[in-house]
């Protein structure tokens, strides 16, 4: 369900009834999870935030590719308009 929404994160609302059948509720995009740390003791504050660095530094590199890409497609039809290249 994430993929389908393009989520990488999200918070499903889930509830069991007396016949132990499962209902989905929703999907929060952001819900609130810091109660599991607290709970838990697991880091999953400083795991969210080396989620976004790797997605952050993820974007730059492809940022960074695409840019290259129009650089290395721009200058060669430069010249082919020109009568440089064939």
């Amino acid at each position: 369900m994430l993929d389908e929404f393009g989520l990488n994160f999200g918070a499903f609302d889930i509830i069991r009834d007396e016949d132990d059948t499962l209902y989905f509720i929703e999907l929060n995009p952001n819900g609130q999870w810091y109660w599991i740390e607290i709970l838990t003791k697991m880091a999953m504050v400083r795991a969210t935030v080396e989620l976004i660095e790797d997605l952050a530094l993820q974007y730059q590199q492809d940022l960074s590719e695409q840019r290259l890409k129009k650089q290395n497609t721009y200058i060669p039809d430069f010249f082919k308009c020109c009568g440089y290249l064939k």
